[in-house]
């Protein structure tokens, strides 16, 4: 277990997966609001994770905290991947174990010391309490604890923290759901993390610092010239200086 995240690996039960011939159950996605992930309801009591899923213990303080300021400020966060049983009624979740994990442990105040992860951990380390204080203190400070803001949600007012209160009960994470048997929900999965698309750092870097001179200069080298900085006061000197480059680059790469 990585000594350097946050374990959330014990807020979704892990559950050996249903095989061969069982079905998804028909008909929309399960949706849920926030609301239902509280330890207590019956939304979270059916939530699985399948066997084959990795451990959810790969995210910092940091991470968590931006997830849950993304979601509450409405920002993009990607779709949760699920697979409904239609045997069991349970839902596997084949896609955003750690996002919904990072949801669950907000409102239960668990970042990996607290009741759901103290009832199934028997060996809670002193890692694991370091971070979960860690990740509370700096949820507390830049978001708000979940009860702190389900209870400013009921005031008026503009303030930000009333805002995300309310945005509580009214936002609701985006589900996709996978059709077909256990077996076509397995190899969705697989499809999912066998070969994921990695920006290439130095691509990150240029995409941060995409209106400063460098960047710039440098997507237009690699463009021979584009009119994605056609608002620039030197955009045409820009463009025929780096064509001029480029030709010149490739011409002495061909000799």
């Amino acid at each position: 277990m990585p000594t350097h995240k946050v374990n959330l690996d014990a807020l979704i039960k892990r559950e050996d997966f249903e095989s061969g011939p069982a079905k998804s159950a028909t008909g929309k996605a399960p949706i849920f609001r926030v609301e239902d992930l509280t330890r207590d309801s019956l939304y979270f009591s059916v939530l699985r994770k399948p066997d084959f899923q990795r451990p959810t213990n790969n995210w910092t303080p940091d991470m968590i905290v931006d997830l849950i300021k993304s979601w509450l400020d409405e920002q993009l966060v990607p779709a949760l991947i699920i697979w409904h049983s239609r045997e069991s009624g349970k839902i596997f979740i084949i896609d955003g174990a750690h996002r919904l994990s990072a949801l669950i442990a907000w409102v239960n105040d668990d970042y990996g010391n607290g009741p759901i992860s103290k009832e199934l951990c028997e060996d809670i380390t002193k890692a694991q309490e370091k971070f979960h204080d860690q990740t509370k203190f700096k949820m507390e400070q830049e978001v708000g604890s979940y009860g702190d803001l389900c209870r400013l949600g009921r005031q008026e007012g503009t303030d930000i923290k009333i805002r995300r209160g309310r945005a509580i009960t009214t936002l609701q994470p985006f589900i996709q759901k996978v059709e077909g048997d256990a077996e076509t929900a397995e190899n969705s999965f697989l499809k999912i993390n066998s070969n994921p698309a990695m920006i290439d750092p130095t691509d990150l870097d240029i995409i941060r610092a995409r209106k400063k001179p460098n960047a710039i200069a440098t997507r237009a080298l690699m463009r021979a010239g584009s009119d994605y900085y056609a608002k620039l006061a030197k955009a045409s000197e820009i463009d025929a200086l780096a064509k001029e480059i480029h030709a010149f680059c490739s011409a002495k790469s061909r000799k």
